[in-house]
């Protein structure tokens, strides 16, 4: 589009007021098209709005659009080859992040004061990280996933991006049809720090900022400690790979020549069998990851890291190549099912925003953590 040089929307639509929402084009809109980034699903109209959005309109929020999104949300850079790349509205010579690229996007340029996004991986979190919003994915299944395309069902999460915590708050009360959270004595967290992941080397402007949240943190009142954690271990996310295949079986790959390149070689890749015996050690490394990683949190009712461990890259950038780095950490907290919310906490050496990630077993305890600690995380 002429009028959206950093390629937001899909799909525009006008309206005013102070209640706009951009909604990610994976969700279904009644009346307004939903490609989920595909050009196969262009001319696609849904007649039904999708549970969560359904649920926002009716407590007064208007749609300002379907918002550009990675292809059929899976990917971390909102590079799409069919609606345009989504680029970082501090550096447009970077990519937004994804895939939830325009949801996050739009809030800083103000096209809308709520981004309706999806998290399967760090799909909220990502893009909300490298813009410099706040980006919160819920428990999984606190907010219905009904209407919405689906990734790897067992993973996604609908979740909002906004600019501050509090109408974060606000909108996940609604979309979860729960009391809104409040905040905690910060006095009474105790949070593990987890400054990065063996094998995952953090930039050390991102690093710097990160670090000096973590001071600000305690001087608000919290109790912090060094920890480790694991990594998700390879055979899960080849799980997940999977199941993302399985989504798509109906078109790919007998439709492959109209996925976009990155998304095809994914999909290819997930389309590789696993025997059973592969299968069944998947879940057994799951199981026993998931119980090491309730050890590691220790009395800490919270972990908190980096998002990201690096600053947005260029919009050429070769995304399949990048993905495991870029979603290391967000996607901890997606195969835990925990809730997690990314706050800006600084920026990197380039000038460019950095998150803080703080996540732990309960949505109305991150959101009551973030409410507390959001003044001492931004600095």
């Amino acid at each position: 589009m002429s009028d959206d040089p950093l390629n937001i929307f899909i799909t525009r639509c006008e309206t005013t007021g102070t209640r706009r929402c951009g909604v990610k084009d994976l969700f279904h809109t009644a009346g307004v098209r939903t490609t989920y980034g595909s050009n196969i699903y262009a001319d696609h109209v849904p007649t039904e709005d999708a549970v969560a959005w359904a649920r926002l309109k009716a407590d007064g929020w208007t749609l300002a659009g379907k918002t550009n999104l990675h292809e059929f949300a899976y990917g971390t850079s909102s590079q799409n080859p069919w609606y345009g790349t989504v680029r970082n509205p501090h550096d447009p010579s970077r990519v937004a992040g994804g895939s939830s690229g325009g949801s996050a996007a739009g809030i800083v340029t103000g096209e809308f004061e709520l981004g309706l996004g999806t998290d399967t991986a760090g799909s909220i979190r990502i893009p909300a990280s490298w813009c410099g919003v706040v980006g919160f994915k819920p428990a999984h299944g606190s907010i219905p996933g009904g209407g919405c395309w689906s990734l790897v069902p067992w993973l996604d999460h609908p979740g909002p991006i906004a600019a501050d915590v509090a109408t974060s708050v606000e909108t996940f009360a609604t979309m979860a049809a729960r009391p809104a959270a409040a905040a905690v004595d910060p006095a009474a967290l105790a949070i593990a720090v987890v400054a990065g992941l063996d094998g995952v080397p953090v930039e050390p402007g991102v690093a710097s900022a990160f670090a000096a949240a973590i001071a600000r943190i305690r001087e608000a009142g919290a109790t912090t400690r060094p920890a480790a954690w694991e990594r998700v271990p390879a055979a899960i996310v080849r799980v997940r790979m999977r199941a993302s295949a399985r989504v798509h079986a109906t078109t790919f790959p007998s439709r492959r020549d109209e996925y976009g390149p990155d998304v095809a070689r994914k999909l290819a890749i997930g389309c590789e069998p696993l025997t059973t015996a592969e299968q069944l050690d998947a879940m057994a490394a799951a199981d026993s990851w998931k119980a090491d990683c309730l050890v590691r949190l220790a009395g800490a009712q919270l972990v908190a890291m980096p998002t990201l461990p690096i600053g947005p890259p260029p919009v050429d950038v070769d995304e399949v190549s990048l993905r495991g780095t870029v979603f290391a950490h967000t996607h901890l907290f997606n195969h835990l099912g925990w809730p997690s919310i990314t706050v800006p906490c600084g920026t990197d050496a380039d000038g460019l925003p950095v998150g803080l990630m703080l996540s732990g077993p309960g949505d109305e305890l991150v959101l009551g953590a973030a409410l507390a600690l959001e003044r001492a995380i931004r600095g």
